[in-house]
């Protein structure tokens, strides 16, 4: 839910920096019209990056609040102490170690913005180009030791699973009958050392097996409830 609300309060901040972009073009006239250009188009990018990302977000954000507060009907609400899942462990060195990738992109494409602005020939382009260096170096080095430090503690720190009628908080996270391109294709119950509850994503045009599957370690005493979900699943899926 945290986690959300900051991905609600980042739109904002590149929507500021989009109309802030776009006001320095049109109310600095002694900037270059190559300069002007680039100015907005990079605001027009990032204030659309921005109202989508604060949208989508806030939705999930109220989403998971009427979930944990129990607003909506919870089929399910399990606790797991710490570590004492090794598939919730498995599953949170996967999530670290995925957004340490997203952060080494993001900032790639800023260093590959940082060479275009240096290159540019621009007046300021030189002292530009190494502002927007430092402020991505310094960002990339807090946003790793912010990545580790989250996910380390999350492994030390109580883990909760909300089962809802249509979707599902994991582990900060918010599922859905679709995640990105994906759509629910298959609720299984794996059987092994630790039970799990398995939601398997695909898509229906293609038949490679799931894409992304999300494994909720089922607690002692409620295989029973785990079947009952299953078999709510399966028919919602099916009937849409």
């Amino acid at each position: 839910m945290k986690k959300e609300y900051v991905h609600c309060i980042i739109g904002l901040i590149i929507l500021f920096l989009g109309v802030t972009s776009c006001t320095a073009a049109l109310v600095f006239n002694n900037l270059l019209d190559s300069s002007k250009s680039l100015l907005l188009v990079f605001g027009t990018c990032f204030m659309l990056i921005g109202i989508i990302t604060y949208i989508q977000h806030h939705k999930k954000y109220l989403k998971i609040k009427h979930l944990k507060n129990k607003e909506v009907s919870v089929m399910a609400h399990w606790r797991f102490k710490p570590s004492s899942s090794s598939c919730i462990n498995e599953a949170l060195y996967d999530k670290k170690f995925s957004n340490i990738s997203t952060i080494m992109l993001t900032f790639l494409l800023a260093f590959i913005i940082t060479c275009c602005i240096f290159f540019s020939g621009e007046k300021y382009s030189i002292p530009l180009s190494i502002g927007v260096m430092i402020i991505s170096i310094i960002s990339l080095i807090a946003a790793l030791i912010y990545n580790s430090y989250y996910y380390n503690s999350k492994i030390y720190s109580l883990s909760e699973a909300f089962i809802g009628e249509d979707c599902i908080y994991f582990l900060d996270e918010l599922y859905t009958l679709h995640k990105s391109i994906y759509f629910l294709e298959d609720i299984r119950i794996n059987y092994s050392v630790e039970d799990t509850l398995q939601f398997l994503y695909g898509d229906y045009d293609l038949f490679t097996g799931p894409m992304y599957t999300i494994n909720i370690p089922i607690p002692n005493g409620e295989l029973d409830t785990a079947k009952s979900i299953q078999k709510h699943y399966l028919d919602l899926i099916h009937y849409e």
